[in-house]
């Protein structure tokens, strides 16, 4: 018979646990950067989703609709054709704007890259853990398949001692 007390099944710990990526990137960032890069990079992605922001979007081409209507129409007129005073107000955010993009674009790839390999390491974990499973089952699986065959002998014995004991009791009281 089976020991009742040894399981069926041992478990096998996948050695990742997962983690919340913010807090690694904060981490990351508190141990690699001095106080002024933290700065530069926390300005960076700020300015980054303020102009990123679809209201910025539509606050700009409405700045320019009405510049271009009022110097079109003659409302005010103090830009000569082709909008040359437009183009120059229009090109001064753009060129400090590209290294700040590139900068937060690197703060933020380096968090995407943190959220990507913690998606892959919590999905090996969930894989492993799957494969665990499937093992407990097998196991439990064999034991139920020995204890049902276990459960068939013994169900055959007492039917056996059961007809023995029929055919004696009927040839005692034939007797």
């Amino acid at each position: 018979m089976t020991d009742l007390a040894q399981p069926l099944y041992q478990e096998n710990l996948h050695p990742h646990e997962p983690a919340n990526v913010n807090d690694v990137h904060a981490k990351e960032q508190a141990r690699h950067a001095n106080a002024y890069t933290r700065f530069n990079e926390k300005s960076a992605v700020w300015l980054t989703r303020i102009f990123q922001a679809m209201e910025l979007f539509w606050f700009m081409n409405i700045f320019l609709v009405i510049w271009m209507a009022g110097n079109s129409t003659g409302i005010w007129h103090f830009d000569p054709m082709p909008f040359p005073l437009l183009l120059f107000i229009w090109n001064i955010p753009q060129l400090p704007l590209l290294p700040l993009l590139a900068i937060s674009q690197r703060v933020q790839e380096r968090r995407q890259k943190l959220q990507v390999d913690e998606e892959f390491l919590t999905t090996q974990k969930i894989y492993h853990d799957l494969r665990e499973l499937v093992a407990h089952l097998a196991a439990q699986d064999t034991e139920l398949i020995k204890q049902t065959q276990l459960s068939e002998q013994q169900t055959a014995l007492l039917n056996q001692v059961i007809s023995l004991l029929s055919s004696s009791l009927k040839g005692v009281s034939h007797g």
